[in-house]
């Protein structure tokens, strides 16, 4: 009973065939001989059919991605589980599925997974919620904490109380130091819908699994564990033109935003029900409207009543300033993505074939009282905190004071737009004698990192567990002097073999290409690629250099990046990609803006020169 009202539905899905088949065989078992002769085909049928329903079929399970020569392709990974009845087996091949239309689950998991594969130890434990571990332990090949099949109640508990209860880092890594392998963290965009389960089971009483009065209690929807994280969604703006304060007019989107509440008439008085946004545009000269100051004019917010409306649904408070609902309220807004990357895409009309579509760039989450702390907003929702903090939206202390943000834990991956993230555990450093100096050294963010492997980008030696770092490279031995045989740039310290022999002419001066160069790896079939063609040619007419490399049909270009973008380029990472040979620094991605982008290509300008 404890699992039926504390776990998420679809984990009670994935055992039901399992339980249907025992309990099959056990009526089976139980039948005298005399009824058995005269069920014999009954029985016989249901013993053939039954397995049928019960056990996962083998069937091959795809992801796209690109090859060596960035064409589309089309992977099968087998063994992998169909159901013919889908909740024998939901959780094996459905874990992490959103119910919104981007594509399958496993597709937005995937890269994550092969990174998991290819870049940890095999005994690394990863530590994450119930639901995912049928994807991290046959396709990742790593070891969960907990899974559908391994989770004892109790453990079950102390990782959804590391996620939704503890309120200090210090008390969640109790937890961590019970399984010393645990390394990782990996959190994705659906468990902020499964928020409530977390905390639901987080503060159950064990002890009373078998207690009739605690069962009618867990069911009654007056029951405080069954608030979550408040997730307001994107729900329409209005346009108009406003005074401005610094004279004249300005352009004014007002951006509604509605939020989930939790069903217990006293906690709901905690959330936000509304929150608008006034963005307005400033023009700084009549004369170049295109040149304007975009900034947040005003913020309102609409709070919940224990009132309902005759037709169900609490009856919000009156309107009033944000600066007025703080003064009663405790709690943060915040988001997946950055303040203003939210708020520039659901102010576009059109937002086909862009990243501003997915919901983790057009919503915000509301964390009341306590949630602000738990390891879960801490983790998942506290890489942008800054632009949260910087319009008054994130009160918690650690929002605030960076100070006090989380200290074991380091970012390793974001690379599907906040879809999934994954943390490891490091410790914070000042300099490197803090950290363990044979494998490990403290990094640019004051954390104990691993040293680098063979052609892991890196600035200096200490970075490389080789000791050598060449070309913004980590190599297993010296790069080639002038004068020495070669027959590729890359063994050159000067990155060019000119006539089998290492030179001192750069690699790009050789095909008469500028050293701040920027390459730009593209394909015409790409939107995100198509999107970043006009800010390249809008930099481009500003005088800024740009090397385009479309994959299939520039194949001179491409060996260029073979030769001389190898370190900053990577084919199989997909497109469009952006890279500077000169600081070897790269963007896997669309830029969000063209500042971004003319950034990129600043610091590369910057590089080249010296």
């Amino acid at each position: 009973m404890w699992a039926y009202y504390n776990v998420p539905q679809r984990g009670v899905d994935s055992v039901l065939g399992i339980i249907a088949l025992g309990a099959t065989i056990g009526l089976i078992a139980g039948i005298n001989r005399k009824s058995l002769n005269g069920l014999r085909i009954i029985g016989t049928i249901a013993v053939l059919i039954i397995p049928l329903f019960v056990f996962p079929f083998v069937f091959n399970i795809t992801y796209a991605s690109t090859d060596a020569s960035g064409k589309p392709v089309t992977n099968t990974l087998l063994p992998y589980f169909s159901p013919l009845w889908h909740s024998s087996t939901t959780m094996l091949h459905q874990g992490g599925d959103g119910d919104w239309n981007i594509g399958s689950g496993i597709n937005w998991w995937m890269p994550g997974l092969q990174w998991f594969n290819e870049n940890t130890n095999k005994q690394d434990i990863v530590l994450t919620w119930w639901d995912y571990g049928h994807w991290i332990t046959p396709i990742a090949e790593r070891p969960v904490l907990i899974d559908n099949l391994q989770a004892i109640h109790w453990q079950l508990q102390e990782v959804a109380r590391f996620f939704t209860l503890y309120q200090t880092e210090d008390e969640a890594m109790k937890l961590v130091r019970e399984y010393p392998n645990t390394k990782y963290i990996v959190i994705d965009y659906t468990l902020i819908g499964k928020n409530h389960a977390l905390r639901f089971i987080a503060q159950g009483n064990l002890s009373k699994q078998e207690d009739k009065k605690y069962e009618e209690w867990l069911k009654n929807p007056e029951n405080p564990n069954k608030n979550a994280l408040g997730v307001c969604g994107f729900s329409g703006k209005v346009d108009t033109v406003e005074k401005s304060s610094a004279g004249g007019n300005e352009e004014v989107s007002k951006l509604y935003f509605y939020c989930s509440y939790p069903p217990n008439k006293t906690q709901r008085l905690d959330y936000i029900g509304i929150i608008v946004f006034d963005i307005a545009k400033r023009n700084v000269n009549i004369n170049t409207p295109d040149n304007s100051q975009i900034y947040v004019k005003k913020i309102s917010v609409w709070g919940l009543t224990n009132q309902e409306r005759p037709g169900g649904g609490p009856i919000p408070t009156e309107e009033m300033s944000l600066d007025d609902w703080k003064k009663n309220h405790n709690g943060s807004l915040l988001g997946i993505q950055s303040f203003g990357d939210v708020i520039s895409c659901v102010m576009r009309d059109d937002v086909s074939g862009t990243v501003c579509g997915l919901p983790m760039f057009r919503e915000f989450v509301y964390a009341p009282n306590k949630f602000q702390n738990h390891m879960f907003t801490k983790l998942y929702l506290g890489e942008h905190a800054d632009s949260y903090a910087h319009q008054g939206l994130c009160n918690a202390e650690w929002c605030k004071n960076p100070s006090e943000r989380l200290k074991n834990w380091k970012l390793v991956w974001d690379n599907n737009y906040g879809y999934i993230r994954i943390w490891k555990l490091a410790m914070q450093c000042e300099k490197d004698n803090d950290c363990d100096t044979t494998s490990q050294y403290c990094d640019e963010t004051k954390h104990c990192v691993d040293k680098k492997k063979e052609k892991e980008t890196c600035t200096n030696n200490t970075e490389c567990a080789s000791g050598i770092c060449e070309n913004n490279a980590c190599r297993k031995e010296h790069l080639k002097a002038d004068g020495e045989q070669c027959k590729i740039s890359s063994e050159c310290l000067s990155n060019n073999c000119l006539n089998n022999v290492c030179v001192k002419t750069s690699c790009l001066m050789k095909y008469n290409i500028s050293e701040d160069a920027v390459a730009f790896y593209h394909t015409d079939w790409c939107p995100h690629c198509q999107k970043m063609k006009p800010l390249v040619q809008n930099l481009t007419n500003q005088g800024y250099k740009f090397l385009s490399v479309e994959a299939e049909k520039e194949p001179e270009n491409v060996k260029i990046v073979n030769d001389c973008f190898s370190n900053v380029i990577d084919t199989k990472q997909g497109y469009p990609q952006f890279g500077c040979a000169a600081n070897g620094k790269s963007k896997v991605g669309e830029f969000m803006s063209i500042e971004d982008m003319q950034k990129f290509a600043d610091e590369c300008k910057e590089s080249a020169k010296k």
